[in-house]
């Protein structure tokens, strides 16, 4: 294959690696790099590397993917590429169908806004058939769509049952809220959308009613409290937790549902949640035979194995990709010996490692969770957006008051 062939030239390789260690320490403010950036930019042959992301972005190997789409953004943010290497760049981005980060780098002033009437014809019949061909109407407004969300679409299209599973970004929430605006369009819908936390209700609850007012849908009860219907003749969306669905179903036993969403399905494989999500969904499935359930999960080697829940003789497939929406770096700090404040940040790849340099904190950690909060803030250069993971509210409480 092509795509295997150029991903391993030690040629390609060498620049690739130039290009990570670049997008990453960028990224990282107060880093004191390892490497020299005119010697990091003097291994790259831009004209080279954008010519074998444009072969890249047509495979389907994650690292391919992965890779097309580092050298896209790189060589778009870098200032030493002339303006036609970033029109180069945002081709392979569309060819990647990420056209959100095509309409950011325009935003940013990296792109003129009609960059496209530069390009040649046949480039721009190519993104005229690809925006076609991954694009669907609902109502009047066209929505874009990336390979993985068209193959959502077209897969729910063709059976009663499906299981997604893609990596965090791929837009899961986003296709599968779109298809139920469609539904909703169609006639009257009840739904059913399960999430495992109290705060992806909210987030759920929030995205759908801003499509619901999108589209004139303001008949549409939203709900996230179990309830009794009295009106049976409106649509009905109800965003539950596992805990609150059984709840509801003692309230309402006899409401037909006619789409059933479980988001982040894997969650079934937990103990006592996992069990009576499992329950739930048994029970959804016996009392309405013909309801829809579209399973969602983050990248799974066997997504199809929660189609088995649904245990009736409707049509069922799954969609399993490895699409690749936005770069992931997974970053290891060790403290410098004998130095407190010094941190050595690592970037950890599938088959290596890469030292990228120390970062200095601007106060010596005095514990396990000072060090936590010391080391995230001096990512973000005393800034925001970082998110600290931790075992329980009591431990996250600690964290934040250091």
């Amino acid at each position: 294959m092509l795509a295997d062939k150029l991903y391993n030239l030690k040629s390609f390789r060498k620049q690739f690696d130039a290009v990570i260690i670049l997008s990453v320490c960028r990224t990282i403010e107060n880093i004191d790099w390892n490497y020299s950036e005119n010697e990091l930019l003097g291994t790259i042959d831009w004209n080279n590397i954008i010519s074998i992301a444009s072969a890249l972005a047509y495979s389907k190997k994650n690292e391919h993917l992965d890779a097309s789409l580092r050298i896209s953004q790189t060589v778009i943010l870098e200032r030493s590429t002339s303006a036609l290497q970033k029109e180069a760049a945002a081709v392979i981005l569309l060819s990647l169908t990420n056209n959100p980060a095509v309409q950011l780098a325009i935003e940013r002033n990296y792109l003129e806004q009609d960059f496209q009437n530069n390009l040649p014809f046949t480039l721009k019949l190519q993104n005229d058939r690809l925006t076609f061909c991954n694009s669907i109407i609902l109502e009047e407004t066209v929505i874009q769509l990336n390979r993985f969300q068209n193959d959502v679409y077209i897969c729910q299209s063709k059976n009663d049952s499906i299981s997604i599973s893609a990596p965090t970004s791929a837009g899961k929430s986003f296709i599968l809220c779109n298809i139920l605006i469609e539904k909703l369009l169609q006639k009257q819908t009840n739904i059913i959308y399960v999430v495992p936390t109290r705060a992806l209700i909210s987030q759920v609850e929030s995205d759908l009613r801003e499509l619901l007012s999108k589209y004139n849908l303001s008949a549409v009860n939203v709900t996230t409290v179990p309830q009794n219907i009295d009106n049976e003749k409106i649509s009905n969306i109800f965003v539950f937790t596992q805990e609150r669905l059984h709840w509801f179903l003692c309230e309402c036993p006899n409401l037909p549902v006619d789409i059933f969403v479980v988001d982040e399905a894997h969650k079934i494989e937990d103990s006592y949640r996992g069990i009576l999500l499992q329950q739930k969904i048994e029970q959804v499935v016996n009392g309405n035979p013909n309801v829809k359930v579209y399973f969602s999960s983050p990248f799974t080697s066997n997504p199809e194995i929660l189609l088995e829940n649904v245990k009736n003789n409707s049509t069922k497939d799954k969609v399993n990709t490895q699409f690749v929406a936005v770069n992931q770096n997974l970053i290891y700090a060790t403290q410098v010996p004998r130095k407190v404040d010094k941190w050595k940040l690592s970037l950890c790849l599938i088959d290596k490692s890469i030292d990228l340099g120390v970062i200095t904190l601007q106060n010596r950690p005095n514990g396990e969770f000072k060090k936590m909060a010391f080391v995230a803030n001096s990512f973000s250069n005393n800034g925001t957006g970082n998110i600290i993971y931790s075992n329980g509210a009591a431990e996250s409480e600690k964290i934040a008051l250091t």
